[in-house]
């Protein structure tokens, strides 16, 4: 069995995607070249681009991480195309919060 998937520029995950509900200023831009895809992730806000990696391609699913350096997240991709312009999107990221060093018999 070949582990090889053919990529053209005619595939439907070429483009350039934006969540539907408004609520990220993240863009992803996809390009496809016989020696795979090339992925460009920007915040549109600031213009921020992250630092992508790891991009694989099993010829139906598309995967990818980022690092935004700017806040140390590190983001990981999953884009399944659902329809002709529209895809599934799964993420997964890193978070940030902040801690108190709580006093020995202090409440909780």
């Amino acid at each position: 069995m070949s582990n090889v998937h053919p990529i053209t520029s005619k595939n439907i995950l070429v483009g350039t995607w934006r969540t539907t509900d408004g609520f990220s200023d993240v863009e992803v831009h996809i390009t496809a070249s016989d020696e795979g895809f090339t992925v460009v992730v920007v915040d549109s806000d600031d213009g921020e681009l992250a630092e992508v990696y790891d991009i694989q391609w099993d010829g139906e699913t598309l995967r990818f991480a980022t690092h935004w350096a700017t806040t140390g997240r590190f983001v990981k991709y999953r884009l399944h195309a659902v329809a002709v312009d529209t895809v599934s999107v799964d993420y997964t990221y890193s978070a940030q919060e902040i801690w108190t060093r709580q006093k020995p018999g202090a409440p909780a």
